[in-house]
């Protein structure tokens, strides 16, 4: 995972970091897609595959559990 991750951290420019609170429509727009719509998104591929399309190859109760997390 390092080998992925490093080439971007060595990119970062750190002395802009600290003037992030500027211009904050970028973060908020990453915190609101990352907390709000990518969970029930993916909470609803998993209903959608799990309980429909895969509903005869898995069963009910091992369905829920994957569904669970």
């Amino acid at each position: 995972i390092w080998v992925m991750i490093y080439p971007m951290m060595v990119n970062v420019d750190f002395a802009s970091i600290r003037d992030v609170g500027k211009k904050p429509k970028g973060l908020c727009i990453t915190l609101v897609v990352n907390w709000l719509v990518k969970p029930f998104t993916m909470a609803a591929l998993g209903v959608l595959f799990f309980e429909h399309l895969f509903a005869g190859m898995v069963e009910p109760e091992t369905a829920r559990e994957y569904i669970a997390g």
